[in-house]
C-alpha cells in the first residue's frame, strides 16, 4: 500500500467515525398552527446545543383547528391533487411548495406526531371530536411507527380581553385545557406534551409572575412608541404595529409565546423526544439572562417529570 492510499484510508476511516458519532435526528411531524410553530422554535438549536438533534416537519396553518385539519384531509381522499387537500407548507424548505397531510407523514416517516386543538377551543373538550379521533387514525395508518403526543397549549396572559369580566379567567382556561387534553390523551392511548403545564409553574414564580395593568402606562392615550412594563410576559403582549398605509398602533397579542415561553416550550419537547433533561441545557436565546433561561429550564424539566412524560 502506497502512502497515499494508507493516507486516504485513514481520512475514510476517521470520515466513517464521525459519521457514526453524529446522533441521527428524532423525526417529528406536528398538526397544528402558530402554537406548534411557537413551541417548535428554538427546538433546532437546543438540539444541536445537546447533541441531540429534532427535525421538524410542520404540518401546521394559523388558527387552525381539528375539524379544519380533519376537512384537509378528507379533501386529499376526494382529490389529492387539490387545493384544499395540500395546504401545508414549509418555511425552512420553501422549495418543497405545498403538501398534505399524508405526504407529510409518509415522506418524513416520523418517531413523533403531535397532535393540538386551536389554542381558544382547548379548554372545550366537545369540540375536539370526532375530528381527534378522525385524525388520529390517519397518522396510525400513514406513520405507523410514531408515538402520537396531544400537545398541549397554554392559557392566555391574564390581561386577554377574555378574562376582563371575570367569567373565564386564566385558571380556568388552563384548568380546562390541561382536562381535554388529558382526556384527549387516555381515548387514544397518547402521551402529552405539557407545555401548558410548564407555562403554569413558570408563571408561580417570581421571575414570570406578569403584573397588570402597569399603573404608570397611559393606555387610553399611549405616547407613540412607548410600552407598559411587560416583564414576567411569556407571551408577545403590547406592541406598536403598522397596518398598511395607516399610523402605528398600539396592539395587544396575549396569546402568542415571546422569546421566553418559545424557549420554554422547546424545553419541555426536547426533553419529552429525546429524554435529555432540560436541566443540562446551557444554550439559551438572546434576550434571556441566564436566572431566566435557567428557571424555564427548571419550569420545563418539572412539568415533564410531574406527568411521568418521558
Amino acid at each position: 500500500m502506497t502512502l497515499f492510499s494508507r493516507r486516504l484510508a485513514i481520512v475514510l476511516l476517521a470520515g466513517g467515525l464521525l459519521a457514526e458519532e453524529r446522533p441521527a435526528p428524532v423525526r417529528l411531524v406536528t398538526i397544528g398552527n402558530s402554537f406548534a410553530a411557537n413551541a417548535t422554535f428554538f427546538l433546532r438549536e437546543i438540539g444541536d446545543h445537546q447533541g441531540a438533534p429534532v427535525e421538524v416537519t410542520p404540518a401546521n396553518i394559523g388558527g387552525c383547528d381539528l375539524a379544519r385539519h380533519a376537512r384537509h384531509l378528507r379533501a386529499f381522499y376526494e382529490d389529492p391533487g387539490g387545493a384544499e387537500s395540500r395546504p401545508y407548507r414549509d418555511a425552512a424548505r420553501p422549495e418543497r411548495g405545498a403538501y398534505s397531510l399524508v405526504e407529510a407523514l409518509e415522506s418524513a416517516d416520523p418517531d413523533y406526531v403531535t397532535l393540538q386543538q386551536f389554542s381558544g377551543d382547548s379548554y372545550k373538550p366537545e369540540t375536539f371530536e370526532p375530528y381527534a379521533g378522525e385524525l388520529v387514525a390517519e397518522i396510525r395508518r400513514h406513520a405507523p411507527r410514531a408515538r402520537i403526543l396531544a400537545l398541549q397549549t397554554w392559557a392566555y396572559r391574564a390581561d386577554h380581553p377574555w378574562f376582563a369580566s371575570g367569567e373565564l379567567t386564566q385558571e380556568k382556561m388552563f384548568s380546562g385545557l390541561r382536562e381535554a387534553y388529558g382526556r384527549l390523551a387516555a381515548n387514544y392511548g397518547l402521551g402529552v406534551l405539557p407545555v401548558g403545564e410548564a407555562f403554569q409553574i413558570a408563571r408561580s414564580t417570581a421571575l414570570w409572575r406578569f403584573v397588570h395593568p402597569d399603573p404608570a402606562f397611559d393606555y387610553a392615550h399611549p405616547a407613540p412608541g412607548s410600552l407598559p412594563d411587560q416583564s414576567g410576559s411569556l407571551v408577545v403582549g403590547w406592541s406598536w404595529r403598522k397596518a398598511g398605509a395607516g399610523p402605528q398602533t398600539l396592539a395587544l397579542d396575549a396569546k402568542h409565546a415571546n422569546t421566553a415561553g418559545r424557549y420554554l416550550g422547546a424545553c419541555v419537547l426536547h426533553e419529552v423526544l429525546t429524554g435529555r433533561s432540560a436541566l443540562g441545557l446551557a444554550w439559551r436565546p438572546e434576550g434571556l439572562s441566564e436566572a431566566q433561561a435557567e428557571s424555564l429550564r427548571m419550569a420545563a424539566h418539572l412539568a415533564v417529570f410531574a406527568r411521568g412524560a418521558r
